[in-house]
């Protein structure tokens, strides 16, 4: 008498089992990578604006300034009147009414998923988390130096701009806002 087997080994279940965890696990690692690449996009973009914002101070002889609206999380290029630049204790509204007579010259928005942790210049005395913060660039080669989180769920970099170069530089950690006054 023979019989017909109407199912599968216990041996063949577990290798289908295994297969499929090992696929679903490097599916899982891609997608953490490619996040991390989309972190790693938006934040050498904004070394870009960093520096265009920089040699176009320059160039055109007239101060400038890289405004972070950090609710929305998007980032554009002013040119900066001069009687507002820098002063200690102006307002975000005040400087939102002098932005809203300047045309921008570029908006950059972060990707779905990455935003904007906070902003501090070395005008500050604390972290900005929330509405519009700024950084100016001068025609004699200098800005201001500052940092700029940006995140996504866990993954935290900092952008620091150097104040002599106008350069920015990107660090894969998140900085203490107390280190800008060492920098």
């Amino acid at each position: 008498m023979s019989r017909s087997r109407g199912g599968f080994t216990f041996v063949e279940v577990l290798v289908s089992l295994v297969i499929v965890a090992s696929l679903l696990s490097v599916v899982a690692v891609s997608a953490t990578s490619m996040f991390s690449a989309r972190l790693r996009s938006d934040s050498g973009k904004i070394l870009a604006l960093i520096r265009y914002t920089y040699d176009r101070a320059i160039i055109k002889g007239k101060p400038h300034q890289l405004v972070f609206d950090l609710d929305d999380g998007k980032v554009w290029i002013e040119t900066a009147e001069l009687d507002s630049v820098c002063k200690q204790g102006t307002s975000g509204e005040e400087q939102d009414e002098m932005a809203g007579k300047k045309a921008s010259v570029y908006t950059l928005e972060l990707d779905t998923g990455i935003s904007f942790d906070g902003l501090m210049t070395g005008r500050d005395s604390e972290k900005q988390e929330e509405g519009k913060g700024r950084i100016f660039f001068f025609p004699d080669g200098t800005a201001e130096k500052a940092f700029v989180w940006l995140s996504r769920d866990e993954d935290v970099f900092t952008i620091e701009v150097k104040a002599l170069q106008g350069k920015g530089v990107l660090r894969h950690e998140e900085l203490e806002p107390s280190e800008l006054a060492k920098r």
